[in-house]
């Protein structure tokens, strides 16, 4: 009995709230969570997209590039060299990761000549 209570004092301590909910997911509505990628620029989310489509080119479609020539290269055809790269991002970091893992699952064919998916599509600013 003695040491159940010990246990859960020393439980409890661990979470003070006894709710096991941190501040981050409590559901704070009023926060920047997914919907918006707080921080992020088109240019982060485009380096982001171009490296999963050159790892990809590498990994899987016998490609042979280093991988800062292939992103570089690609930036172009994500995220054009003006103003757009520094803008802040509107797409969800949600949407970047659905665009990515099209990518992963996509033919080599489109890797190859660097053809994005259609989730990817609204994420580009040529």
């Amino acid at each position: 009995m003695i040491r159940t209570l010990i246990l859960l004092v020393g439980l409890s301590s661990l979470d003070p709230s006894n709710c096991g909910i941190d501040g981050a997911d409590a559901g704070d509505e009023g926060g920047t969570s997914d919907a918006t990628t707080a921080g992020q620029t088109i240019g982060t989310q485009c380096t982001e997209i171009t490296t999963e489509l050159c790892s990809q080119g590498l990994s899987r479609c016998a490609l042979s590039y280093a991988l800062s020539d292939c992103v570089s290269g690609a930036m172009p055809t994500c995220c054009s060299s003006g103003d757009s790269c520094d803008s802040k991002a509107t797409s969800s970091q949600s949407d970047v990761d659905t665009c990515k893992t099209d990518i992963d699952n996509a033919d080599c064919n489109y890797i190859v000549n660097e053809t994005y998916p259609s989730s990817c599509q609204s994420l580009l600013h040529p």
